[in-house]
């Protein structure tokens, strides 16, 4: 390995990676490992949502909803969402 060149397994990147193979399920059990269990719906995130949300779908308020059990600021997230490109549609 060339001199300042990090291994893999220091930048945490190999706990990471993973969750990004594709799999709407992989990253939805992910999530559920690594976030507060309050933090989602009493039924969990369903794959139905998430597997919209990995091909791109427009977000909408329901779909929101069906992630997180609140959104405390709006507009905070639609300024988010404006940063990265990604579609949504609360109205």
């Amino acid at each position: 390995m060339a001199a300042g060149t990090r291994h893999p397994a220091e930048d945490g990147s190999e706990d990471l990676l993973p969750i990004l193979d594709g799999h709407p399920r992989t990253y939805i059990d992910w999530a559920q490992e690594y976030f507060e269990e309050e933090r989602f719906p009493k039924d969990g995130l369903l794959l139905g949502t998430v597997t919209q949300l990995y091909y791109g779908e427009t977000l909408t308020k329901p779909m929101v909803e069906a992630l997180v059990t609140e959104v405390t600021d709006w507009e905070a997230l639609r300024r988010d969402l404006d940063e990265i490109g990604y579609p949504y549609d609360f109205d």
